[in-house]
């Protein structure tokens, strides 16, 4: 998977495309945590080019929108696959972060 940041004023525009890889979590939560780290209290993600997220890259979305709520941030995901939204109602993610429609 590839991770793209798009640093747009308060807000970090986070782009996530491709297949999902073995090493994937690891790399997601080390470029999650760069954001946090950067300060970023606003952040919006796009999973519009990625059909499937293994659980522990699941925790790791939630967890960065679990920190970003504490901090009294701003997630948002701003485009999602069908094939990913329909595995997030699934798993009642989408109780929890509001999806696109």
């Amino acid at each position: 998977m590839e991770y793209k940041l798009i640093e747009k004023g308060e807000w970090a525009e986070v782009l996530i495309e491709g297949k999902y890889e073995p090493e994937g979590p690891d790399c997601m939560r080390d470029f999650f945590d760069g954001i946090l780290t950067k300060g970023y209290k606003k952040v919006s993600i796009d999973l519009g080019n990625v059909d499937v997220l293994s659980s522990a890259c699941i925790g790791n979305l939630l967890l960065l929108y679990r920190t970003i709520k504490k901090q009294g941030g701003e997630f948002v995901i701003k485009r999602i696959s069908s094939n990913l939204k329909q595995m997030f109602k699934l798993l009642h993610i989408d109780k929890i972060i509001e999806l696109p429609e």
